[in-house]
């Protein structure tokens, strides 16, 4: 069975994120917000460097 990614939430302008960062995560929803983006990763239970590669190319992209 697949682990599912990553949850996001946004409040008072902050992205909390909350779950498993790894190969399933999307972050199609911070597509086109406001920069810069606030992230809040404190409820990241696990993560693998296939999550952290994709969160980081994510961000490196011109899309957000």
């Amino acid at each position: 069975m697949a682990e599912q990614g990553i949850k996001i939430v946004e409040k008072e302008g902050v992205f909390h994120l909350s779950g498993i960062l790894n190969e399933y995560s999307d972050f199609s929803s911070l597509a086109k917000k406001p920069e810069p983006l606030r992230l809040n990763m404190r409820q990241v239970s696990r993560l693998n460097s296939i999550g952290v590669r994709n969160l980081l190319k994510f961000l490196r992209s011109e899309e957000h």
